[in-house]
């Protein structure tokens, strides 16, 4: 039988110029050993026939196999460096962006390629919004302390006579229990003669046929309330988290009035107001400040194993207030602002189907990762704004682990349980609520640890 000359360059190679793949029968060895032949003829099409023919049939499968590998990785990165593909599920370590093992070794691999191109974009983008921190962004009858230490009365401008000193948004659907628990605590708290509005938005499940609480409902119509206006916004269709933190503030360029908006499972401090009015008086013409909370924090986003950084934040009570990157949104006060341009930049982001709101190494990003596409976490587009912008939240710190608002952790959307449990105890009237506020806190970073010129 005549030999053709590819098969005496490549001995491999069938008469019609083929490989031979897995030529050797035989049961499981003659199939490895074909297996290697075949791994074999493929290497000795891209590399000189010397080098080729002396790898053994183990040899070859193994480089194939990583060659293979590599070519997919590159391949990845260049999906992810156009930033408008997702990488395909194509074997157990690899998962969609936001899918169930996008946080594995290769899934971070590729999320990781697109990361300085994204943050570019995001800060560029946060550009067209420039700050102008000027003296309206503190409340109606607020003007800025002496030295920090507290506010002044004065009297509001003509221009926003109508609009009060704080507007309280309560966010609820289905949580009657729980609705008027923060109802009752927000008519036993101190308001110093201001004029305070309330804003009771009530949704409705998603899907056809979604229909509003009647007792929620009910129960808004009925509450009193003496400090101010109270409005009760029954919403037409489904709105979500989303619709709710972001929709129901109306805010411009001309407010004056201060917000703060809670869900509808916290309970305030009969304090609230005169820490939070104290707080932007002295903190609101700081262009880093992007808004104030009720909250007491004890997540760490990131740890620091190093620097000592690990488990919950502690801040040391030496600091009575301090500024930290993370947002605290049980009880958030948003800076005029900072809130418009947020706003502007979280429509133009999530209009671009490539962009993701990832923090590195940030566990909140793992957290989006595990729902996103549901809409209920709006936070990890704040928390992406704050990494672009240093931008930081002002948090209280209590003494005795007291907090200005406290979480009941109600069965929702992100909890499920059988029987509420408050985090942390309210400052209850009898405490001692003789707030001070420096004129430089410390601030603190993802992982707790201070990053501005006041140490902790």
């Amino acid at each position: 039988m005549a030999v053709s000359p590819l098969q005496r360059r490549f001995p491999r190679a069938s008469p019609d110029g083929a490989f031979v793949i897995g030529a050797s029968a035989g049961g499981s060895n003659g199939g490895s050993a074909g297996a290697g032949a075949g791994a074999t003829a493929f290497l000795a099409s891209l590399l000189p026939w010397k080098g080729a023919r002396r790898m053994r049939p183990v040899v070859a499968v193994a480089v194939a196999a990583l060659s293979a590998s590599a070519l997919l990785l590159l391949l990845l990165g260049v999906m992810a460096s156009t930033g408008g593909v997702e990488a395909p599920a194509l074997w157990p370590l690899v998962g969609r962006a936001g899918g169930k093992r996008a946080t594995s070794l290769i899934g971070t691999l590729y999320e990781s390629e697109g990361v300085a191109a994204e943050k570019a974009a995001s800060v560029a983008l946060s550009k067209l919004y420039p700050p102008r921190m000027v003296a309206d962004t503190l409340p109606n009858g607020v003007s800025p302390g002496v030295d920090g230490v507290g506010a002044v009365e004065t009297q509001p401008a003509a221009a926003a006579a109508n609009e009060p000193a704080l507007r309280v948004i309560v966010m609820t659907m289905n949580r009657v229990g729980a609705l008027q628990r923060l109802l009752d605590s927000l008519a036993t708290a101190h308001y110093a003669g201001d004029r305070v509005d309330v804003d009771i938005w009530v949704d409705r499940p998603a899907g056809p046929g979604g229909e509003l609480d009647a007792a929620v409902v009910a129960a808004s119509h009925a509450w009193k309330w003496r400090h101010g206006v109270k409005t009760v916004h029954e919403r037409p269709t489904h709105g979500g988290l989303f619709a709710q933190w972001l929709t129901t503030w109306n805010v411009s360029e001309s407010t004056r009035e201060a917000a703060l908006i809670l869900e509808d499972d916290l309970e305030v401090s009969p304090h609230f107001w005169v820490w939070l009015k104290g707080a932007r008086a002295a903190y609101g013409g700081r262009p880093d400040v992007g808004g104030y909370t009720t909250q007491r924090a004890t997540l760490r986003p990131r740890t620091n194993k190093a620097a000592g950084a690990v488990g919950p934040l502690v801040v040391p009570d030496s600091h009575s207030v301090y500024l930290y990157k993370l947002v605290g949104s049980w009880g958030f006060s948003p800076s005029r602002d900072h809130w418009l341009r947020f706003l502007s930049w979280f429509a133009a982001a999530e209009a671009d189907p490539s962009f993701r709101p990832y923090v590195k190494n940030v566990v909140m990003t793992d957290w989006y990762k595990r729902q996103e596409g549901q809409g209920t976490m709006w936070t990890m587009w704040y928390v992406r704004w704050c990494e672009d912008n240093d931008i930081y939240t002002v948090y209280a710190n209590l003494p005795g682990g007291k907090t200005l608002a406290s979480n009941w952790r109600e069965s929702g959307l992100h909890y499920t349980v059988k029987k509420p449990s408050v985090d942390f105890p309210v400052l209850a009237d009898d405490d001692n609520a003789a707030f001070v506020w420096p004129t430089e806190p410390v601030k603190l970073g993802w992982d707790g640890l201070a990053v501005g010129p006041t140490p902790l």
